[in-house]
C-alpha cells in the first residue's frame, strides 16, 4: 500500500469519526444546553489529566503537584490530594493549572473546563496492556493446562458483574488465570481473538469469545486496562459540543502522545503560558524499546488484521481526540492517522463502514 492510498484511507478514517461526531454534537448540544439552562451544568473551571492505562501517565504524572488518584481523594481524605502540599522545584505550568488527576475511573466531565488525555496508537497500546498484565510464569504454567476446560458456564461468570469474594486482588487473578490459560503470547491472543470462532485459531471457542470481548473492553473482571481503554474515559468528553454553550465557552482537549511525551508537554506548557519546561528528570519510557520488540516479533498479519477488527471503536475515540488535539498541528495530525491506517490497512471496509 503505497503513500497515496495510505493518505486517502487517512482521510476516509477522518471524514467517518467527523460524521459520527457531528451526528452525536447536534443531540448532545441540545442535551446539554437544556441542563445549562436549568442550572443542572457548570462551565466547569481548571484542567483534569486523564491518564489512559499504558500511555505514559505514569511517567507524567510524577510530575504533577496533585498527582494522587482524584477519586481516592474524594472518597478517603475529604477530596485533598496529600501530595498538592509538596514543594516542586521548577513546577510547570501543568503542575499549577491541573486539579485532578484521572485515573481507572469515570471523569466528571462537568467539571472541567479543559482536559490533557494520555493517548497511544490503540494497537500498540492493546499488546502493551497484554503484556504488563500477564501474571508470574508459575500461574501461567499452572494455567495454560485449563485452557481447553474453559466452558460457557466459565465464561458467563467472567462476562458477568458477579466479583469473586475477598479483596480485589481475586478478581485480578480469576481474570488472569482464565485469560491467559488461553493465550499466553501476544500472537495467540490476536489470532485467536475473533467474533466467530470459527475463524479464530484458538481450539476452544470459549476462549476465542473471552479474547474478542477482552479486546473490545467488555470485560469488567479484575478492573484491568481492557477494560479501562478509550471509550470509558474520553467518549464523555467527546459528547460535549465543540462549541460553547450560553456563557461557558467549549471543553479543550490537549494531547500527549506516547512516542512524544515530553515534545508534547512541553508544547501544551507553553500554551499554557509557561514557557518551555526542561524535560523532567523522572522521564520513563513504559518499556517501549522492548515492547516494539515483542511487538514485531509476534504479532502476524492475520492477528493484526483481528486487533484492528476488535478495536473498530477504539480507533474512532482515538481519532477524534487526535483531531480535537489543540496542541497538534494538521500535519502531526494526519502523520498520526495515517501511521493508524497503515498498521490497519488490511481491515479498510470494515473501518469505514462497521466503526458503529
Amino acid at each position: 500500500v503505497g503513500m497515496h492510498e495510505l493518505q486517502l484511507l487517512c482521510l476516509a478514517m477522518t471524514a467517518t469519526a467527523s460524521r459520527n461526531a457531528t451526528a452525536r454534537s447536534s443531540a448532545d448540544k441540545l442535551w446539554h444546553a437544556s441542563r445549562v439552562r436549568a442550572g443542572g451544568v457548570g462551565c466547569g473551571h481548571g484542567i483534569a489529566l486523564v491518564h489512559v492505562g499504558k500511555a505514559g501517565g505514569s511517567s507524567v504524572s510524577k510530575n504533577l503537584r496533585r498527582s494522587c488518584h482524584a477519586w481516592w481523594a474524594e472518597r478517603y481524605n475529604n477530596g485533598v490530594c496529600p501530595a498538592a502540599a509538596r514543594e516542586m522545584a521548577n513546577e510547570s505550568e501543568i503542575s499549577k493549572r491541573v486539579l485532578a488527576y484521572w485515573h481507572v475511573h469515570p471523569v466528571p466531565v462537568e467539571r472541567y473546563a479543559e482536559f490533557i488525555v494520555m493517548v497511544r496508537n490503540p494497537i500498540e497500546r492493546i499488546i502493551s496492556i497484554f503484556l504488563a498484565t500477564r501474571p508470574p510464569a508459575s500461574i501461567l504454567k499452572q494455567s495454560r493446562s485449563q485452557a481447553s476446560t474453559l466452558n460457557r458456564s466459565g465464561l458467563s461468570e467472567l462476562l458477568g458483574s458477579r466479583k469473586p469474594k475477598g479483596p480485589p486482588r481475586n478478581a485480578l487473578l480469576a481474570f488472569q488465570r482464565a485469560f491467559y490459560s488461553c493465550f499466553q503470547t501476544t500472537n495467540e491472543f490476536a489470532e485467536g481473538s475473533t467474533s466467530n470462532p470459527a475463524m479464530s485459531t484458538h481450539p476452544n471457542p470459549n476462549c476465542a469469545e473471552l479474547g474478542w470481548r477482552t479486546l473490545r473492553g467488555e470485560i469488567q473482571l479484575g478492573h484491568t486496562h481492557f477494560y479501562f481503554n478509550f471509550g470509558f474515559y474520553a467518549r464523555p468528553i467527546l459528547a460535549f459540543p465543540t462549541v460553547g454553550i450560553g456563557n461557558c465557552t467549549a471543553k479543550k482537549i490537549y494531547v500527549i502522545r506516547t512516542e512524544a511525551i515530553w515534545q508534547d508537554w512541553q508544547q501544551i506548557n507553553a500554551m499554557l503560558g509557561g514557557g518551555r519546561a526542561p524535560v523532567p528528570s523522572t522521564h520513563e519510557r513504559d518499556g517501549q524499546q522492548s515492547f516494539r520488540h515483542e511487538y514485531n516479533r509476534t504479532v502476524s498479519e492475520r492477528g493484526l488484521v483481528n486487533l484492528c477488527a476488535g478495536l473498530a471503536a477504539e480507533r474512532e475515540v482515538y481519532t477524534e481526540l487526535i483531531q480535537q488535539a489543540a496542541n497538534l498541528g494538521p500535519r502531526e495530525k494526519q502523520l498520526e492517522l495515517i501511521a493508524l491506517a497503515a498498521m490497519c490497512r488490511g481491515t479498510t471496509s470494515y473501518l469505514i463502514e462497521n466503526l458503529y
